[in-house]
């Protein structure tokens, strides 16, 4: 009986050890962030070489269609755009700081792109300009970031076949500063992501997909093709 509640004891022992040992604590992550950030220039685009373009991958999550003027010719939507990148000054060894992999950061200190709805018919401003998104990043330096909000854009209407009609509209995300040479954007998947939608009453969504493409003046854009 002593044998046994001595192995229950050293059982016990033995979890809490692992668990101490496997427990960031709010020192580790402190010290994490000081080491991460005391040389770190938000200002330069994140690359090791600065000769090549930083890869920006995209992800377009619906999560709700607002509505769609025939008049105005022009579509609303609710939407969340991910984007993730490598930065290579955010790498660590989790070994160091206990055991964290990930944590997360206040937006105001890290290089972050702005990704503007260029056909937009509201002010040009960043998508989420108004909302403050905390980005993560892990050991690696893999950055994850998302912003969104309600996008209201220019579409061409066809009423060819009121009131049986359906309307295809594009909208068009781009980063305006950085040219292809600076940044690449890349679509992670070939739709737009509906895990969040909720369904419109009136209007079927019949396409979501996404792809990137080149254009005027060397610039990257991601575009969201929705059909209704």
């Amino acid at each position: 009986m002593c044998f046994r509640q001595f192995g229950l004891l050293r059982f016990v022992i033995i979890v809490a050890s692992i668990e101490l040992v496997y427990a960031q604590s709010h020192a580790d992550v402190k010290r994490l962030y000081t080491d991460l950030f005391t040389d770190y220039r938000k200002e330069i685009i994140p690359t090791a070489d600065q000769s090549k373009p930083l890869v920006v991958g995209v992800t377009f999550h619906i999560a709700s269609f607002n509505s769609f003027n025939e008049v105005d010719e022009t579509m609303s939507l609710t939407a969340v755009v991910d984007m993730n990148w490598t930065d290579p000054a955010l790498m660590w060894d989790p070994t160091l700081y206990g055991n964290t992999n990930f944590t997360t950061i206040n937006p105001k200190d890290l290089w972050l792109p702005q990704i503007y709805l260029t056909n937009t018919v509201d002010p040009m401003n960043p998508v989420g300009h108004d909302s403050k998104v905390y980005p993560t990043i892990g050991y690696t330096g893999k950055v994850f970031y998302s912003h969104g909000g309600i996008l209201k854009a220019k579409c061409p209407t066809d009423i060819s076949k009121f009131p049986f009609d359906s309307q295809t509209c594009t909208l068009e995300l781009m980063t305006w500063g950085f040219v292809q040479s600076q940044l690449l954007l890349s679509s992670n998947f070939d739709k737009a992501q509906l895990g969040f939608f909720d369904a419109h009453s009136d209007w079927n969504l019949l396409e979501y997909s996404t792809h990137v493409v080149s254009v005027s003046f060397g610039y990257s854009m991601f575009n969201s093709k929705t059909h209704l």
